[in-house]
Protein backbone atom coordinates (compact mmCIF):
# COMPACT_ATOMS: atom_id res chain seq x y z
CA UNK A 1 0.00 0.00 0.00
CA UNK A 2 1.21 3.41 -0.91
CA UNK A 3 2.06 5.99 1.61
CA UNK A 4 -0.18 7.96 0.53
CA UNK A 5 -3.44 5.43 0.77
CA UNK A 6 -2.00 4.52 4.44
CA UNK A 7 -2.42 7.93 5.29
CA UNK A 8 -6.24 7.95 3.92
CA UNK A 9 -6.90 4.64 5.58
CA UNK A 10 -5.62 6.21 9.06
CA UNK A 11 -7.70 9.04 8.56
CA UNK A 12 -10.64 7.72 7.55
CA UNK A 13 -10.86 4.67 10.31
CA UNK A 14 -11.21 7.41 13.19
CA UNK A 15 -14.53 8.59 11.82
CA UNK A 16 -16.06 5.37 12.79
CA UNK A 17 -15.39 1.57 14.72
CA UNK A 18 -16.30 -0.29 11.38
CA UNK A 19 -13.82 -2.56 9.84
CA UNK A 20 -10.89 -0.28 8.39
CA UNK A 21 -11.04 0.26 4.25
CA UNK A 22 -9.16 2.27 2.38
CA UNK A 23 -10.44 4.33 -0.51
CA UNK A 24 -7.68 5.48 -2.85
CA UNK A 25 -6.63 8.86 -2.32
CA UNK A 26 -4.72 9.77 -5.69
CA UNK A 27 -8.42 11.59 -6.79
CA UNK A 28 -9.73 13.30 -3.86
CA UNK A 29 -8.92 16.72 -3.84
CA UNK A 30 -11.38 17.43 -1.58
CA UNK A 31 -13.26 16.16 1.35
CA UNK A 32 -16.65 18.26 2.73
CA UNK A 33 -17.67 17.49 6.01
CA UNK A 34 -20.69 17.51 8.00
CA UNK A 35 -20.18 18.98 11.59
CA UNK A 36 -22.52 17.55 13.96
CA UNK A 37 -22.48 14.03 14.70
CA UNK A 38 -20.16 13.68 12.22
CA UNK A 39 -17.30 15.45 13.40
CA UNK A 40 -18.45 16.34 17.05
CA UNK A 41 -19.88 13.38 18.96
CA UNK A 42 -23.26 13.83 21.83
CA UNK A 43 -21.77 16.81 23.53
CA UNK A 44 -20.84 18.93 20.52
CA UNK A 45 -16.62 17.67 21.38
CA UNK A 46 -14.35 17.06 17.95
CA UNK A 47 -12.35 14.34 19.69
CA UNK A 48 -8.31 14.34 19.84
CA UNK A 49 -8.51 11.35 17.12
CA UNK A 50 -10.48 13.37 14.87
CA UNK A 51 -8.70 16.79 15.29
CA UNK A 52 -5.28 14.10 14.25
CA UNK A 53 -7.87 13.01 11.06
CA UNK A 54 -8.47 16.54 10.01
CA UNK A 55 -4.90 17.32 10.10
CA UNK A 56 -3.75 14.42 8.16
CA UNK A 57 -6.18 14.42 5.60
CA UNK A 58 -5.30 18.22 5.38
CA UNK A 59 -1.96 17.16 3.61
CA UNK A 60 -3.32 15.92 0.91
CA UNK A 61 -6.68 17.40 0.31
CA UNK A 62 -8.55 20.77 0.94
CA UNK A 63 -11.45 20.41 3.78
CA UNK A 64 -14.42 22.07 3.72
CA UNK A 65 -17.65 21.74 6.39
CA UNK A 66 -21.40 21.18 4.93
CA UNK A 67 -23.74 22.24 7.62
CA UNK A 68 -26.83 23.26 8.84
CA UNK A 69 -24.97 25.24 11.29
CA UNK A 70 -24.79 29.14 10.87
CA UNK A 71 -21.18 30.44 9.94
CA UNK A 72 -21.11 31.58 13.84
CA UNK A 73 -22.22 27.95 15.25
CA UNK A 74 -19.62 26.05 12.73
CA UNK A 75 -16.72 27.97 13.72
CA UNK A 76 -16.99 27.81 17.64
CA UNK A 77 -17.69 23.83 17.01
CA UNK A 78 -14.70 23.70 14.86
CA UNK A 79 -12.25 25.97 16.12
CA UNK A 80 -9.59 23.23 17.28
CA UNK A 81 -10.08 22.14 13.23
CA UNK A 82 -10.51 25.60 11.99
CA UNK A 83 -6.80 26.17 10.93
CA UNK A 84 -7.26 23.54 8.66
CA UNK A 85 -10.78 24.27 7.37
CA UNK A 86 -10.68 25.64 3.67
CA UNK A 87 -14.16 27.05 3.59
CA UNK A 88 -17.60 25.23 3.82
CA UNK A 89 -21.50 25.16 3.22
CA UNK A 90 -23.12 26.92 6.23
CA UNK A 91 -26.61 27.08 7.34
CA UNK A 92 -27.96 24.31 5.76
CA UNK A 93 -26.53 25.89 1.98
CA UNK A 94 -27.53 29.66 2.52
CA UNK A 95 -24.06 30.89 3.29
CA UNK A 96 -21.46 29.14 1.17
CA UNK A 97 -17.37 31.18 1.70
CA UNK A 98 -14.18 30.17 0.14
CA UNK A 99 -11.87 31.14 2.60
CA UNK A 100 -8.65 31.29 -0.24
CA UNK A 101 -10.62 33.49 -2.47
CA UNK A 102 -12.43 35.51 0.43
CA UNK A 103 -15.29 34.55 -0.97
CA UNK A 104 -19.03 34.33 0.63
CA UNK A 105 -22.25 34.18 -1.39
CA UNK A 106 -25.86 34.06 1.43
CA UNK A 107 -28.89 33.76 -0.44
CA UNK A 108 -31.72 35.82 1.54
CA UNK A 109 -34.91 33.96 2.99
CA UNK A 110 -37.82 36.15 2.23
CA UNK A 111 -40.34 35.42 5.20
CA UNK A 112 -43.37 37.77 3.78
CA UNK A 113 -45.46 34.36 3.10
CA UNK A 114 -43.64 32.55 6.05
CA UNK A 115 -46.79 32.40 8.57
CA UNK A 116 -45.43 30.76 11.72
CA UNK A 117 -48.63 29.89 14.01
CA UNK A 118 -46.50 27.84 17.22
CA UNK A 119 -43.13 27.42 18.41
CA UNK A 120 -40.00 29.32 19.49
CA UNK A 121 -38.15 30.54 16.68
CA UNK A 122 -34.71 32.19 16.25
CA UNK A 123 -33.47 34.19 13.07
CA UNK A 124 -29.91 34.12 11.48
CA UNK A 125 -28.63 37.48 9.76
CA UNK A 126 -25.87 37.99 7.63
CA UNK A 127 -24.83 41.14 6.09
CA UNK A 128 -27.73 42.57 6.91
CA UNK A 129 -29.62 39.41 4.76
CA UNK A 130 -32.17 37.11 6.93
CA UNK A 131 -31.18 33.72 5.38
CA UNK A 132 -32.51 31.03 8.13
CA UNK A 133 -34.74 31.00 10.88
CA UNK A 134 -34.72 27.63 13.19
CA UNK A 135 -38.08 26.70 14.70
CA UNK A 136 -38.40 24.83 18.25
CA UNK A 137 -41.21 23.10 19.64
CA UNK A 138 -43.29 23.18 16.64
CA UNK A 139 -46.31 21.83 15.37
CA UNK A 140 -45.90 22.40 11.65
CA UNK A 141 -45.11 20.03 9.27
CA UNK A 142 -42.96 20.48 6.55
CA UNK A 143 -45.93 20.94 3.97
CA UNK A 144 -46.93 24.18 5.40
CA UNK A 145 -44.03 25.85 4.03
CA UNK A 146 -44.21 24.97 0.11
CA UNK A 147 -42.18 27.74 -0.83
CA UNK A 148 -39.53 26.94 1.14
CA UNK A 149 -36.71 24.44 2.14
CA UNK A 150 -37.36 22.45 5.19
CA UNK A 151 -35.14 20.36 7.25
CA UNK A 152 -36.44 18.62 10.70
CA UNK A 153 -33.18 17.56 12.93
CA UNK A 154 -33.33 16.78 16.68
CA UNK A 155 -36.86 18.45 17.33
CA UNK A 156 -35.90 21.63 15.27
CA UNK A 157 -37.28 22.47 12.03
CA UNK A 158 -34.79 24.61 9.94
CA UNK A 159 -36.41 27.06 6.95
CA UNK A 160 -34.13 28.56 4.62
CA UNK A 161 -35.08 29.53 0.81
CA UNK A 162 -36.32 26.63 -1.36
CA UNK A 163 -33.61 27.29 -3.70
CA UNK A 164 -30.39 25.60 -1.54
CA UNK A 165 -29.08 22.91 0.63
CA UNK A 166 -26.25 21.50 1.36
CA UNK A 167 -25.63 19.82 -2.04
CA UNK A 168 -26.54 22.72 -4.03
CA UNK A 169 -23.19 24.48 -2.10
CA UNK A 170 -21.19 21.91 -1.95
CA UNK A 171 -21.50 22.10 -6.33
CA UNK A 172 -21.49 25.57 -6.04
CA UNK A 173 -18.16 25.39 -4.43
CA UNK A 174 -16.96 22.49 -6.77
CA UNK A 175 -17.90 25.14 -9.57
CA UNK A 176 -15.85 27.97 -8.18
CA UNK A 177 -12.96 26.02 -7.63
CA UNK A 178 -13.22 23.89 -10.50
CA UNK A 179 -13.18 20.31 -8.44
CA UNK A 180 -14.94 17.50 -10.67
CA UNK A 181 -17.12 15.56 -8.78
CA UNK A 182 -14.85 12.64 -9.43
CA UNK A 183 -11.95 14.49 -7.18
CA UNK A 184 -14.90 14.69 -4.49
CA UNK A 185 -15.58 12.67 -1.32
CA UNK A 186 -18.72 13.64 0.87
CA UNK A 187 -19.24 12.38 4.55
CA UNK A 188 -22.17 12.74 6.64
CA UNK A 189 -24.86 11.40 9.17
CA UNK A 190 -28.23 12.97 8.89
CA UNK A 191 -30.93 12.96 6.66
CA UNK A 192 -30.22 16.79 5.18
CA UNK A 193 -27.13 14.80 4.03
CA UNK A 194 -29.00 12.55 2.04
CA UNK A 195 -28.80 14.37 -1.33
CA UNK A 196 -24.97 14.75 -1.40
CA UNK A 197 -24.40 11.49 -0.13
CA UNK A 198 -26.84 10.17 -2.75
CA UNK A 199 -25.00 11.94 -5.55
CA UNK A 200 -21.20 11.74 -5.32
CA UNK A 201 -19.84 8.75 -6.06
CA UNK A 202 -17.79 8.91 -2.98
CA UNK A 203 -19.50 8.98 -0.12
CA UNK A 204 -19.52 7.96 3.42
CA UNK A 205 -21.92 8.04 6.36
CA UNK A 206 -20.79 7.31 10.03
CA UNK A 207 -21.93 4.16 11.93
CA UNK A 208 -24.33 5.79 14.56
CA UNK A 209 -26.63 7.18 11.26
CA UNK A 210 -29.84 5.88 10.47
CA UNK A 211 -30.41 3.05 8.03
CA UNK A 212 -31.73 5.40 5.60
CA UNK A 213 -29.10 7.75 5.32
CA UNK A 214 -26.48 4.72 5.07
CA UNK A 215 -28.54 3.76 2.15
CA UNK A 216 -27.99 6.84 0.64
CA UNK A 217 -24.34 6.45 1.20
CA UNK A 218 -22.04 4.61 -0.99
CA UNK A 219 -20.16 3.13 2.23
CA UNK A 220 -20.10 3.52 5.74
CA UNK A 221 -16.81 4.50 7.59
Amino acid sequence: MADEEHSMLEVLVVFGDNKPFCISSGRRKVFFLDVDGTLTDEFGIISKEKQDAVRRLAKTCRIYLATSLPYRHAYRACKSIWKWIDGGVFAEGSDVRIFIQSYRRVIPLDIKTLNLKSGKFREYWQDGDLHKIMVRHTYHVAEDFPEFHVVWEDGRMWITNKDVDKLQGVLHICGKMQFSEEEVGVIGNSVNDIPMLHHFRYSYAVPESSETVKVAAKGVI
